[in-house]
């Protein structure tokens, strides 16, 4: 992922594209972040930051649009639509409920309520980032209610 998105920064230098430009170091900043043991985050810990930035990034252009100021919203909105571009494409819903309920059957953890954060984590793990974290807990959550 870092390869890919150095090489998308030189492309948008030579194309002079400023916006582009800025949001791709950004996610390189992001994702070359170190933690805190010093250590730069895995390919499966990438996928969840970007995650985060689309989000952030997308809840901003809100905030811009409720106080008039469309142009930053715009900007932020492209900014997303840009880090989006580097995810993976995301399951059907259909799909994602199929392969959660097939994880969940698959899981050695216990299933109830005590041990769903361990369940969701596992399923997340195998989802890498196709699945959004909402739809894998309230199907997790819906499946421990209805045993």
């Amino acid at each position: 992922m870092i390869t890919k998105v150095q090489g998308l920064i030189k492309e948008a230098m030579k194309s002079k594209n400023a916006l582009e430009l800025t949001t791709y170091r950004a996610v390189l900043v992001a994702l070359t972040a170190k933690d805190d043991n010093g250590n730069i985050p895995t390919e499966d810990r990438q996928v969840p930051i970007l995650r985060k930035m689309v989000t952030a990034r997308r809840e901003v252009s809100v905030t811009y649009k409720e106080q008039g100021r469309q142009n930053l919203a715009d900007a932020e909105t492209r900014e997303a639509d840009l880090i989006e571009k580097l995810l993976p494409a995301e399951l059907s819903e259909a799909d994602a409920i199929l392969f959660i309920g097939e994880q969940f059957n698959a899981s050695q953890h216990p299933k109830d309520k005590k041990h769903m954060g361990k369940i969701i984590a596992e399923i997340g793990a195998k989802a890498n980032g196709t699945i959004n974290g909402k739809l894998i807990a309230s199907t997790v959550l819906a499946k421990i209610n209805n045993r």
